[in-house]
């Protein structure tokens, strides 16, 4: 099995690894959230907002039981009926993000930009994500 490493586009990924089974993108989310969002979870542990002028203060933030951050978001989902549809939250400063994104980059064949924040946005909120994609795409040996 090959283990992820932090930051860098030569990481490997195993995509069939129990960290990423379809079962467990929970544990994924949590692992990623805390080693970037610590000042957020404390906010919401104490009760309150991010402070003012924090990038994510103007969101709509909510940790579930289990300790994930989601964000909901103004799109309705009509499976949900009525309910505002939420995802999960991600930074790029985690390497297990980065990794996510480059494992999708490859799954989907290359895709381009457009098409990994469409597929990507239906889960996750990532912040600066287009910028990311567009460097990952001048990275890419195959999408030269």
């Amino acid at each position: 099995m090959t283990t992820p490493r932090s930051r860098g586009t030569n990481a490997t990924f195993n995509r069939h690894s129990p960290l990423m089974s379809a079962g467990n993108p929970k544990m994924f989310s949590f692992f990623s959230q805390t080693e970037t969002f610590e000042e957020i979870f404390a906010a919401r542990r104490r009760g309150s907002q991010p402070p003012k002028g924090h990038p994510l203060a103007k969101f709509n933030l909510s940790i579930t039981d289990i300790g994930i951050l989601h964000l909901a978001t103004r799109v309705r989902d009509p499976r949900l009926q009525r309910q505002p549809k939420t995802v999960i939250l991600l930074s790029l400063k985690s390497g297990l993000t980065r990794l996510l994104v480059e494992s999708e980059h490859k799954r989907l064949l290359h895709a381009g930009t457009a098409t990994l924040m469409a597929i990507l946005g239906d889960s996750y909120y990532i912040p600066a994500l287009r910028n990311f994609l567009k460097g990952l795409s001048r990275r890419c040996p195959a999408c030269q």
